[in-house]
């Protein structure tokens, strides 16, 4: 696959594994103050200017071994890439940062990501596990692994880890309240996920009641309803598919991946031949 990092992301790589010449409390304030100006242009949906500020703070990598920090950087700017579906760049970077960092599990499942959306699903299920070798517990790769699980046909063992996923964001909640909006979308993608898993396995009216508390959690992803056209396109249900895709389409926090895109545009295109 190709893979053409922009120049701020070129220097970023440079960057990683660098010593500064900064204390580590200073370093580690530098990033956090960085982290948080970038929170404004990623609401803003600004994503490139949130990058290159969270591409300045990857530079005090090296003096900072604060996990929450740490993960909320690599968050934020995989988030960018996504976001904008820059696949390609994210796997470039993330590459790169693993061979400073091979031990930092956020990284992980945010190659995992790309991956996964750019349609490498073996190469994404062996990052997603290699995370979960790291933190056996992260509610992120349990998502993950469990997502691509049942799209590769391995129903059973996604609702596993999806359930795990659900159990851990539960677990979480007493420590969930500066990343509430992050912890509710993540919940969000897990019922999602189990929709589709269950809809595989024939159980349509449980599918269906986990895309309904996606949706509650989080309305505006294009993926929910994109699965649950395909459950009323299979049930013969074709105004509600039709209806289904059409919101998928619209949808963009996030958007459908290219490949879920083009299936998307496809059976909408023959719904409306067919009205």
């Amino acid at each position: 696959m190709s893979q053409h990092p922009s120049n701020p992301l070129q220097k970023a790589l440079q960057w990683i594994g660098a010593r500064w010449g900064v204390s580590g409390i200073h370093s580690l304030n530098s990033m956090r103050r960085l982290v948080l100006d970038a929170q404004a242009p990623l609401l803003a949906e600004e994503y490139e200017k949130a990058r290159i500020i969270l591409l300045e703070a990857l530079k005090f990598r090296g003096s900072v071994n604060d996990s929450a920090t740490i993960h909320s950087l690599l968050t934020s700017l995989e988030a960018t890439w996504l976001f904008t579906e820059k696949y390609d760049e994210a796997i470039a970077f993330f590459s790169a940062y693993i061979l400073g960092y091979p031990e930092d599990s956020t990284a992980y499942p945010a190659r995992g990501a790309a991956l996964w959306y750019s349609g490498h699903m073996q190469e994404a299920l062996h990052n997603y596990c290699h995370a979960l070798e790291l933190n056996p517990r992260d509610p992120v790769s349990l998502s993950g692994r469990g997502q691509v699980l049942a799209e590769v046909g391995e129903s059973q063992k996604a609702i596993e880890d999806l359930n795990l996923a659900l159990r851990e964001i539960e677990n979480a909640a007493v420590l969930r309240l500066p990343w509430a909006a992050w912890y509710k979308s993540l919940e969000a993608f897990v019922h999602n996920g189990r929709g589709f898993a269950l809809a595989t396995l024939g159980e349509n009216g449980s599918a269906m009641a986990e895309f309904e508390l996606s949706i509650d959690l989080c309305p505006d992803n294009a993926w929910v309803y994109h699965n649950r056209a395909q459950v009323h396109n299979r049930a013969g249900n074709r105004e509600k598919a039709y209806a289904d895709y059409q919101t998928a389409l619209g949808k963009k926090s996030p958007a459908l991946s290219p490949i879920r895109k083009r299936h998307a545009e496809t059976r909408f295109l023959e719904l409306t031949n067919h009205a």
